[in-house]
């Protein structure tokens, strides 16, 4: 690979998190390509794409292995004319990792629907969607017009117009995250994000969902795939992932500590983990921080729920305020629809700023932290199972914290409706 494609690939690395080299080699993106993708990926709204940039990068640190997936999907675009390509797979088992790795790698047009933050909703994905097209293919618009939120005819006009521009042998490739956490309030008749059942010529949508989840997509053409934690390629996986973590020397100790070889604790995680690479995403890092010195390999919590439970147990042993300080705080995050400020927080909570900020790193591993330019950092869930545990483990539906917040607008209404009373006087 020539000096010029390796600054090209660093700089596009640096400022979009778009990475166009494997092993030395260029892939997904040609050199003189580039520049269209870092201008598609610019065109996403400056709040979204500082939100997926955060987002892509955290879902793709240590990413291995789908190369099964990759070969599924790059078969069906060679072999069909178009279509959707649908990635099914229970929580934690991926899927968000997979769908991010495949748009930095390949740098396609893309939407991630996170409940977590409220960033579900048709506007969102058209929003995004739309201004990439329009950027990627030069289309002949400013920006994207205020009724091309409606309905997906304006997508479907743009699509039709990319389409055009494809040379015989092009593909447009666009991405979709989570389509099951997609806010459902739209016309029973209409697909989820006004999706179209027809797509032209050389377009393509791959999109991850639940299993055997309801989703209102009605497709003429689609492929489906599984995620299946019990797969003999989803276990090849999670083995080559639990053993690039075995060359770690805090790890190598805890192994001889244990008296185990590195297959052995690659067979234990892999039962311990029931094939989910989230349960591994926070064990193994746990692992080599020494938080399980004592007792022994077998004894591990087995799977994410139990993690959770223990997780807990011991954050309210090595705090006496864990009552008064780390609970509310990350149960207060597990109730917001969107990443939140420290400051707003401790409001919240009323607690002090200093508290809370203590409190964030302390539960850092279950939390996204977004940094917005010209914004402080704001934080939410990780992970929706962490969300889930929290609803049904801790507090019902995490009631005590939803009335924490109403207590604090009241008040605040209270106070603003004061302020009027004593201006009229």
């Amino acid at each position: 690979m020539s000096q010029k494609e390796m600054a090209m690939n660093q700089e596009i690395t640096v400022k979009f998190g778009i990475d166009t080299v494997v092993n030395g080699e260029l892939t997904g993106i040609r050199v003189d390509e580039l520049n269209i993708w870092s201008s598609h990926f610019q065109a996403i709204p400056e709040d979204l794409r500082d939100t997926f940039e955060t987002f892509i990068n955290s879902r793709t640190k240590g990413f291995l292995g789908r190369q099964f997936i990759f070969e599924e999907l790059d078969a069906f675009i060679a072999q069909r004319e178009s279509g959707y390509f649908i990635i099914q797979g229970k929580p934690g088992i991926g899927k968000s990792a997979l769908m991010a790795h495949l748009v930095k790698r390949r740098g396609y047009i893309h939407h991630f629907n996170i409940a977590l933050q409220a960033i579900n909703k048709p506007e969102y994905f058209l929003s995004s969607v739309c201004a990439q097209l329009i950027a990627l293919f030069e289309l002949d618009y400013s920006a994207v017009p205020n009724d091309a939120y409606k309905s997906g005819v304006f997508l479907n006009q743009l699509l039709a117009k990319a389409g055009k521009k494809l040379k015989l042998d092009e593909r447009l490739v666009i991405a979709i995250d989570a389509l099951d956490e997609v806010d459902g309030a739209l016309p029973t008749t209409a697909n989820i994000l006004y999706l179209p059942e027809d797509l032209p010529g050389g377009v393509f949508i791959v999109v991850t969902s639940r299993p055997k989840y309801r989703l209102p997509l009605r497709v003429t053409n689609s492929r489906e795939v599984e995620l299946k934690a019990d797969s003999e390629s989803n276990e090849k996986d999670v083995r080559v992932y639990i053993k690039s973590h075995l060359a770690d020397k805090q790890m190598q100790q805890h192994l001889s500590d244990w008296k185990v070889t590195g297959e052995e604790f690659t067979e234990a995680m892999l039962k311990k983990s029931e094939g989910y690479f989230m349960y591994l995403r926070h064990v193994l890092p746990a692992i080599k921080a020494g938080r399980f010195v004592h007792g022994k390999l077998d004894e591990l919590p087995r799977g994410l729920k139990e993690y959770y439970h223990e997780h807990w147990k011991q954050m309210q042993a090595e705090h006496p305020n864990f009552d008064k300080f780390y609970k509310p705080v990350v149960c207060i995050l597990a109730v917001v629809k969107e990443a939140v400020s420290v400051n707003l927080v401790a409001a919240y909570t009323e607690l002090d700023p200093d508290q809370v900020l203590r409190a964030i790193r302390e539960w850092y591993e279950f939390l996204d932290e977004y940094k917005i330019k010209g914004t402080v950092p704001m934080y939410t869930i990780y992970h929706a199972t962490f969300q889930k545990f929290l609803k049904e483990e801790i507090d019902p539906d995490l009631r005590t914290y939803n009335s924490m917040i109403n207590r604090y607008y009241k008040k605040m209404l209270k106070r603003k409706l004061s302020e009027q009373d004593g201006e009229s006087l």
